[in-house]
Order: C-alpha cells, then sequence, then structure tokens
C-alpha cells in the first residue's frame, strides 16, 4: 500500500500480543506494533516519510471494509 500524499511504501500497523519473530520484524522496521488494547479506531498503516497514520480517522477507517482492502 503506498502512501496518498508522498508515494512512499507504508508499513503496517500489527496489533496483540508479539511473538519474538513479530519483535524481530518491528525492530528490522517491517511493522509497527500497535499494542494489545482493541479499540474502535485502529489505524492499518504508518507512512514512515509523511509519519502520518491511516486511515486518518475513523470513517475513513470504515470505509476500508469496502474497499477489500
Amino acid at each position: 500500500m503506498k502512501c496518498n500524499k508522498c508515494n512512499t511504501e507504508m508499513t503496517p500497523f500489527v496489533y496483540g500480543f508479539p511473538s519474538p519473530s513479530l519483535m524481530d520484524k518491528a525492530d528490522a522496521g517491517e511493522i509497527i506494533l500497535g499494542g494489545c488494547g482493541v479499540g474502535e479506531y485502529q489505524p492499518t498503516h504508518y507512512c514512515v516519510a509523511c509519519q502520518e497514520q491511516y486511515p486518518a480517522n475513523e470513517l475513513e477507517f470504515l470505509g476500508y471494509d469496502e474497499l477489500g482492502i
């Protein structure tokens, strides 16, 4: 998935208790650990270049299901 602002490849968030392999991937910058809590809004991707989380708000997040992303 590419950033809407700068076209940089975005890093996915992973939620839940991380395994050792997920910790290694986070250390390598392949994923972002999003924590163990579950809330109404949880971003799915992060752009390192723009420092933006996507989707940017809850309404945009709800639309991702319809897009099949």
